[in-house]
C-alpha cells in the first residue's frame, strides 16, 4: 500500500468502516511507515478534540438568518483557475500526442532555422597569439584544481603555469 492510499483510508480505519483485509494491510503499512503513523495520531487527536468540545444548541431563528445570509454570499473566482484543468492534459492516454507534438515542433525549429553562410575563415577555436592576463590568473587558479597527482607539489605547478610559455621555452 502507498502512503497516499493509506493517508485517504485513514478516517474510515478510526471509524472502523475497513473490511479485515484491508485493515490488516492498513496496520502492516502503520507499522513500518512513521510518517502514517503520525498522520493517524494526529487524526486520532482531531477527532478526540472534537468530540470533546461543548456542544451549544442554537435557536431556530439563529439558524434561519445564517442560511439567509449564506445564500446571499457569493464565492470568488478562483485565481488559478486554469492550473485545474492542467492534470486533465497530462493523462496517460494524451502522451502519444504530447510527444508527437513536441517532435514536430523540433523539426518545425530545425527546418526554418537560418542556415549561415560559410566564410574564408577555418572553423574551430580563434587564434590567440598570447594568453591574456585574465586567462593566465585563471590557469593559475585551475591548475592546482586540474593536476591528476594530489601529492604534487602545488607551488611549483602555479610557477610553472604562470610563467609565459616564451619564457619557460628559453629558461630564463
Amino acid at each position: 500500500m502507498s502512503c497516499r492510499h493509506v493517508q485517504r483510508r485513514l478516517s474510515e480505519y478510526i471509524d472502523g468502516a475497513l473490511g479485515a483485509h484491508e485493515t490488516w494491510e492498513l496496520e502492516k503499512h502503520l507499522a513500518a511507515c512513521r510518517e502514517c503513523a503520525r498522520a493517524l495520531a494526529e487524526l486520532r487527536r482531531t477527532v478526540a478534540a472534537v468530540q470533546s468540545a461543548p456542544r451549544y444548541e442554537i435557536t431556530p431563528e439563529f439558524a434561519d438568518a445564517l442560511q439567509l445570509r449564506l445564500s446571499r454570499v457569493t464565492p470568488k473566482p478562483a485565481r488559478r483557475a486554469w492550473l485545474a484543468g492542467l492534470p486533465c492534459l497530462f493523462r496517460p492516454r494524451l502522451i502519444p500526442a504530447w510527444g508527437l507534438g513536441v517532435a514536430a515542433s523540433v523539426l518545425a525549429v530545425i527546418a526554418f532555422l537560418p542556415q549561415r553562410a560559410p566564410t574564408g575563415r577555418p572553423s574551430g577555436p580563434p587564434l590567440v597569439s598570447s594568453p591574456s592576463r585574465e586567462l593566465q590568473a585563471a590557469r593559475a587558479e585551475s591548475v592546482a584544481l586540474a593536476a591528476t597527482n594530489p601529492f604534487e607539489d602545488v607551488a611549483s605547478a602555479n610557477l610553472a603555469a604562470s610563467t609565459p610559455a616564451s619564457e619557460a621555452a628559453s629558461g630564463e
